[in-house]
């Protein structure tokens, strides 16, 4: 596979002693003058390349190259190694009288939204877009050939149809007006999808999405006594937390008091101690019980609220669905 050979069709005489350059090929292609753009191979300035097919039925070793085009030096390169057939590609200068500017902006859009069995979900899509601003100097216009790394997952949006496609890059060519300033923006888009339970969202939040216009005012009228419902929940449970707390610290008092009580007398100065320990026994006791029935109550209202979140969930369904 690697095998080859030259056949020097004309004969070369090489004196005793001396050396002679024997030409093995002379071959007329067309080829294509290009300004390529590659900000990870050059940064600010594009490079002024050749690409041509090599038709010309021999293979070509690597080497280095003299570029001259209408009679006039352009500059050096090195030829690639390149089969029969094959595409080669020559950078042999790079352009200073074009600068590229490259600012590349990341954000997160959201797309759709839908609703189904207490989930929201949502789809958003996390943008790239890379602007490329072109300063010309030059005299004449020029068309710039962008090279613009594909992004795995992403796909072009908001762009026209690359011109070409390799195996990692798209190219666009661009005109360049002379001395003017060229903006060519490039634009990619993924799309995913995200699952988050309803009643953990704010109502800010789909407010939000209510001003998007992503939720009809119909869907937030029928969510909105839902959140309500949870958010009344939510303060209960924190109503129940400060009575169980206080029923702690009213056992803690009455231990204390029992054992006041256990060291007192039942006549004179103790006695009226001891009747005062009681009466404040009897007043924690009523207090305990105003506790268990309010914890109680609020118990039973969450049941409720609880049962009717679930009907609500149970028929809500909206919105566009992530197959």
């Amino acid at each position: 596979g690697e095998l080859f050979e030259y056949h020097v069709t004309a004969p070369v005489t090489v004196r005793r002693g001396a050396s002679a350059m024997a030409p093995i090929l002379q071959a007329r292609l067309p080829y294509r003058c290009e300004l390529l753009f590659n900000e990870r191979k050059l940064s600010t300035h594009p490079v002024a390349a050749l690409r041509f097919a090599n038709d010309t039925g021999l293979v070509l070793e690597r080497g280095p190259v003299t570029v001259y085009e209408d009679g006039a030096y352009r500059g050096e390169a090195m030829v690639p190694f390149a089969r029969e057939a094959t595409g080669v590609y020559l950078a042999f200068a790079v352009e200073l009288g074009v600068r590229v500017a490259t600012a590349t902006a990341h954000g997160v859009e959201t797309i759709a939204i839908g609703i189904a069995d207490a989930l929201l979900h949502v789809k958003q899509a996390t943008v790239i877009r890379t602007t490329y601003q072109v300063a010309s100097s030059l005299a004449e216009p020029r068309t710039l050939t962008i090279e613009h790394p594909i992004t795995a997952s992403f796909e072009l949006t908001a762009t026209r149809p690359p011109d070409a496609r390799g195996a990692d890059v798209y190219r666009w060519d661009v005109v360049c007006p002379p001395r003017a300033l060229t903006a060519f923006m490039v634009e990619e888009r993924r799309h995913t999808w995200q699952a988050q339970h309803l009643l953990d969202q704010s109502y800010a939040t789909l407010q939000g999405y209510l001003d998007g216009k992503w939720l009809d005012s119909a869907t937030m009228a029928r969510i909105t006594p839902i959140l309500e419902a949870r958010s009344t929940m939510a303060r209960n449970e924190q109503q129940i937390a400060v009575l169980l707390a206080e029923r702690e610290e009213i056992y803690a008092r009455q231990e204390q008091l029992r054992k006041t009580m256990g060291a007192l007398g039942a006549t004179g100065d103790e006695g009226a101690l001891r009747a005062r320990a009681v009466g404040q026994l009897r007043a924690s006791e009523d207090r305990l019980d105003a506790i268990d029935a309010a914890v109680v109550a609020l118990k039973d209202e969450n049941a409720r609220l609880q049962a009717a979140i679930e009907a609500g969930l149970a028929t809500l369904r909206a919105g566009t669905l992530p197959d």
